[in-house]
């Protein structure tokens, strides 16, 4: 059962979503799945909780569907969304979780310490790896494609992220995570080959940097994505643990996305 299916099964219910924070590439993945809910007809509220110490979810009624946005957060770098899956299931014991297409860590000592999955929650992998990992800790695994790669450029969702900008073929743009997740950068690639090279993350710049790009490299999983559905020259290689490779192989490779060693 894909999302889009899961959430026209529930259509008549009432959601909440609710999404762990993030940077531009996270709310590419909420306009998804803003977009798989408005194609299934059901209606929901939306709600972001950052990373304090003092974060307080909210109590909802036992009859709404809770869905918690999907991407990266189930590994060592960032834990905050497992630790929120926690807070959400405590305070609200008896609705159903749904978790969107998420990559997890291959670190099992980790996924031991912060995975606690009961028979009342529907977790969705974003690609194979994360898939065969988590059939040890739930029977309600399913496999989906990440949200961000339901956007399309005029589909009016992609729109509140990059406004008014139109895609253009300026530059060519090298994407290097400049945190904890970024691994090595292949050989293969020259800085010097590329009029931009920077961690468009880090500042204001994000959309305007993938839109007019004519070539995107990136270890960035979203700036990827987001030449993908631009249909630019883009190629993605690897970080610090297997997601990008796992994205790549379940969803990018069959969109013309090419893989650097």
């Amino acid at each position: 059962m894909s999302l889009l299916e899961l959430f026209k099964e529930h259509k008549n219910r009432h959601w909440v979503f609710m999404a762990p924070g993030g940077n531009q590439g996270d709310q590419m993945i909420y306009l998804g799945a803003d977009k798989l809910a408005d194609q299934a007809g059901i209606q929901h509220t939306s709600v972001l909780y950052k990373k304090r110490r003092d974060t307080r979810v909210h109590i909802l009624p036992e009859d709404t569907m809770i869905y918690l946005q999907g991407g990266g957060g189930f590994n060592r770098w960032w834990n905050w969304t497992p630790w929120l899956l926690k807070m959400i299931r405590e305070a609200n014991p008896y609705n159903h979780i749904v978790i969107g297409p998420t990559t997890v860590d291959n670190n099992k000592p980790y996924l031991d310490h912060v995975l606690n999955l009961d028979d009342n929650m529907t977790f969705f992998t974003r690609e194979k790896t994360s898939f065969k990992i988590m059939q040890e800790y739930s029977h309600h695994i399913r496999i989906d494609h990440d949200t961000a790669l339901c956007l399309r450029h005029g589909d009016g969702y992609l729109m509140r992220l990059v406004g008014e900008l139109e895609p253009r073929n300026d530059v060519s743009l090298l994407v290097l995570r400049s945190d904890d997740e970024r691994g090595t950068i292949p050989e293969s690639i020259n800085r010097g080959d590329f009029d931009i090279v920077e961690d468009p993350c880090r500042h204001g710049q994000w959309a305007q940097d993938h839109m007019h790009a004519k070539r995107i490299v990136a270890n960035r999983s979203h700036s990827a994505i987001m030449g993908a559905i631009l249909g630019k020259d883009t190629s993605i290689f690897a970080g610090a643990y297997h997601k990008n490779k796992s994205i790549y192989e379940y969803s990018l490779k069959e969109m013309g996305v090419h893989w650097l060693e």
